[in-house]
């Protein structure tokens, strides 16, 4: 049968575009198996390079394993922090109190009948009890014929700091101790440049101060709940979730005998001290009878009342300006957390700062 002329070129036209369709497919799998090459050659460039760097499994040259920087942990280094034990036998002249000594030194102190020292544990706020010790450094001309001329060697002390509110008149006492680890004498410790002794109103606080000042913080904070919580999400009293926590300040007053304290309420999250709330409460402590310490100011939003009932007024009142802080979520509240983010800083890893004494000791 005779083929007509439109079929054979309709013929001619199916061969052609198979032919060409299968030129594509060949240099498409060549192109793919290239790419494939290429990207092996890459990783393997990678590897060896990083060993060449870092030495095997990033050890060759001291340096530790670094994460991908999105969570990824940094390995401890090969080799460790050199420490150098205390011999509590035989502490150096300049190594810390041993727990024999403190313990030697609190029996001897609460042994002496003219300081009328009360265990602390026993103690109250109006008491004499023991608020810390410490070593007392030697001389530095004693530490010095010692060290280097083989002088003989400075015995220990310890300084000890006494907190004297069953005084007549309350004072903070220091007492230098000694020697240790069996102390037979003490006597007051006045250096020059400071007066002596310590004005009472300049003590540190501790806990048996703190322990008479929450129950002030908590009913400011129960008066207040509500504005606590419609302006910061968060409150303080009788919380469970989402609570507040809370800071003092120094110094407590602008002028020798004032004790007036501020204390700052923070979100308690990771890295609270980034997450203030704007509200503060101050108070003045300086009586001798808890009981007359009183609340002087409210600071809540940049705006100060003279009392917790003159905030709470003026907040439902509205001549308050009120806050409305946004309770971080997400990316948002990771700012002041540990956790690591985005790439690694430095983006090299560097081997750990170590402390040396190049003459020894």
């Amino acid at each position: 049968m005779e083929m007509k002329e439109g079929e054979r070129g309709s013929s001619t036209a199916t061969k052609s575009s198979r032919t060409l369709w299968k030129t594509v497919l060949f240099w498409r799998v060549v192109s793919g198996l290239l790419l494939l090459v290429c990207i092996a050659l890459a990783v393997a460039l990678g590897v060896v390079s990083g060993r060449g760097e870092y030495g095997a499994e990033g050890g060759g040259s001291g340096l530790p394993v670094v994460g991908d920087g999105q969570g990824g942990t940094i390995g401890p280094c090969p080799v460790g922090m050199a420490t150098e034990e205390v011999d509590e036998d035989s502490p150096a002249m300049y190594d810390d109190m041993t727990a024999e000594e403190l313990r030697a030194v609190r029996e001897y102190l609460l042994g002496q009948p003219g300081l009328d020292i009360t265990p602390w544990e026993e103690a109250s706020f109006h008491d004499n009890y023991i608020y810390g010790m410490e070593l007392h450094l030697p001389p530095k001309a004693e530490a010095l014929a010692y060290l280097d001329n083989n002088g003989p060697r400075p015995g220990r002390q310890a300084l000890v700091t006494v907190y004297g509110a069953g005084r007549t008149q309350p004072v903070v006492e220091q007492y230098v101790v000694g020697p240790l680890p069996n102390p037979t004498r003490h006597t007051p410790y006045t250096p020059p440049g400071r007066k002596n002794p310590i004005p009472w109103h300049s003590r540190a606080p501790e806990t048996k101060e703190y322990t008479l000042l929450m129950p002030m913080l908590t009913q400011a904070t129960k008066e207040t709940d509500r504005i606590l919580k419609e302006s910061f999400g968060y409150t303080f009293y009788n919380c469970s979730s989402r609570c507040l926590t809370l800071g003092d300040t120094a110094p407590r007053g602008f002028s020798s005998g004032e004790r007036r304290t501020w204390f700052r309420f923070m979100r308690n999250v990771e890295g609270k001290f980034l997450h203030p709330v704007g509200f503060m409460i101050q108070i003045n402590h300086l009586d001798m009878d808890p009981t007359q310490w009183r609340i002087e100011r409210v600071f809540y939003n940049g705006q100060y009342f003279a009392s917790t009932a003159e905030l709470v007024r003026s907040y439902d009142d509205g001549t308050a300006q009120k806050a409305q802080l946004p309770v971080p979520a997400g990316d948002k509240a990771l700012f002041s957390t540990f956790r690591r983010r985005g790439d690694p800083q430095p983006s090299r890893p560097l081997r750990a700062p170590e402390l040396i004494e190049p003459d020894g000791r």
